[in-house]
C-alpha cells in the first residue's frame, strides 16, 4: 500500500481487497501448521487418545487428506517428470480433492481428535474457494471443539475474521478480531488479532478508538510486523487528525 493510499479518507474501507489477499495466502500456513501438529501427535496431552486405535486412523486419514494439498500442479512439473501420484491440472480440482478428503474425516471419525483438526485446514480452502458460509461454519466448529489454549486457535479467529470481512460483516469480524487479540500468544501472530481489530474500527468509521487501539498495539509489541503495519495505520489516522493519547512512562528516578 502505498502513502496515497494510505492517506485516502477512505482507505480502511477496503476491507474487501485485505480479505481477498488472506485467502490466497492463508491455507499454506493453515496446512502447514496442523502438519506440525500431527508430527508431534496432537501434543503430550491427547498422547492417551493417540494409542486408541480408532483415533490412530482418524490421524492417518487426515495425514492422507493433508498430503492432497501438497500434491503438485501439472503446469508446475517438467515433461516427462516422475511423480508418485498425478499431479492436479488446476488448483481448484486439487483444493475440492481436498475438501472432500477432510470432510471424509469428519464423517468417518465424528467426535475424534482428528476430526476437529481437519475442520480448520477445511474451512481455510473452503475460504480460497470462496466458499464463505461453509467456511464460516467451520472455523466456528473448530473454535467449539478446539481445547483452550490450543495454538491453531489463533489462526481460526484470523480466518473466521477474514472470511466474516469478505462477505462485508464487519461488526461480526471485529468480534473475531477482539477474540483473536485475547487469545493470540506472544510467538505465534503476536499482535495481529489487535492490528485487524483496530482496522475493523477504523473500517467502521470509529477513527480516534482505532488510533488509540493502533497507539495501544505498537507500544504492547514493539519490532514485530503487527506493529509496523499499525504505525503505518496511526500514521495515516494522524495525518486526518486522530490523534492517540499516549500514557507517559513512569519517572525511572
Amino acid at each position: 500500500m502505498t502513502r496515497r493510499e494510505l492517506r485516502a479518507p477512505d482507505a480502511f474501507q477496503r476491507a474487501g481487497l485485505e480479505a481477498r489477499a488472506w485467502i490466497s495466502s492463508r491455507p499454506a500456513v493453515v496446512v502447514g501448521a496442523v502438519a506440525v501438529l500431527l508430527l508431534a501427535g496432537f501434543g503430550v496431552a491427547t498422547g492417551k487418545m493417540m494409542s486408541d486405535k480408532r483415533e490412530a486412523r482418524a490421524r492417518e486419514e487426515l495425514s492422507h487428506a493433508l498430503a492432497i494439498l501438497s500434491r503438485p500442479l501439472q503446469a508446475d512439473l517438467p515433461p516427462g517428470t516422475p511423480s508418485d501420484e498425478p499431479p492436479f491440472k488446476t488448483e481448484q480440482e486439487r483444493d475440492q480433492a481436498a475438501v472432500t478428503a477432510l470432510q471424509s474425516v469428519r464423517t468417518s471419525f465424528p467426535h475424534s481428535r482428528a476430526a476437529v483438526t481437519a475442520t480448520l485446514p477445511l474451512a481455510s480452502v473452503e475460504v480460497r474457494l470462496g466458499q464463505l458460509d461453509p467456511a464460516i461454519g467451520h472455523f466456528e466448529d473448530y473454535l467449539r471443539g478446539a481445547p483452550a489454549g490450543e495454538t491453531l486457535r489463533t489462526a481460526a479467529l484470523d480466518g473466521l475474521g477474514h472470511a466474516r470481512e469478505a462477505k462485508g460483516e464487519l461488526p461480526q469480524a471485529l468480534d473475531a478480531y477482539e477474540r483473536m487479540a485475547r487469545e493470540e500468544s506472544s510467538g505465534f501472530l503476536a499482535g495481529m488479532g489487535a492490528f485487524h481489530r483496530a482496522r475493523m474500527l477504523a473500517a467502521l468509521g470509529k477513527k480516534q478508538e482505532a488510533a488509540q487501539a493502533f497507539a495501544e498495539l505498537i507500544a504492547a509489541n514493539p519490532g514485530t510486523p503487527a506493529a509496523r503495519l499499525g504505525q503505518e495505520r496511526l500514521s495515516a489516522l494522524e495525518a486526518e487528525g486522530f490523534k492517540a493519547v499516549v500514557a507517559a512512562k513512569p519517572d525511572a528516578g
